[in-house]
């Protein structure tokens, strides 16, 4: 009986712990895309449990999205400290990689990949300095 309740106790504790780690509502990044594009950030590309992907893993995943022809379009937005990858699916999906422009170790204390969402209906870039549309 003792073992039930230990294990209970662990679980009712543990619960909060694993809710959190889904959360984007604390990522520096997440709040980064809210302030500084024209998306909205809907849900983690990946775990949340993972650390920040490099830009060769992304440009991996963007050279194998190519070769797979399911890549619609990539974008590169720079402002301020932080540059936004932008990677549109061809089924309408849209993934969002973030990274600082200058290094610091966990730099979005979570996730730097996102599923996001266009809130504005203009093209990416129309009010952003500098902007590389590439196919």
């Amino acid at each position: 009986m003792s073992k039930l309740w230990l294990s209970f106790c662990c679980l009712a504790l543990a619960s909060p712990v694993f809710a959190q780690g889904n959360s984007i509502s604390g990522n520096r990044c997440a709040e980064a895309i809210r302030q500084l594009t024209e998306f909205e950030p809907t849900g983690i590309y990946g775990s949340s449990v993972e650390h920040e992907w490099t830009p060769a893993s992304m440009y991996l995943l963007q050279r194998e999205a190519e070769k797979y022809r399911v890549l619609h379009r990539h974008f590169l937005d720079q402002v301020e400290d932080w540059r936004f990858e932008v990677l549109e699916m061809k089924g309408g999906k849209t993934m969002m990689f973030v990274f600082a422009k200058t290094f610091e170790p966990r730099y979005c204390e979570g996730p730097n990949a996102f599923f996001v969402k266009r809130l504005k209906q203009e093209p990416i870039g129309e009010t952003r300095a500098r902007v590389s549309d590439r196919r």
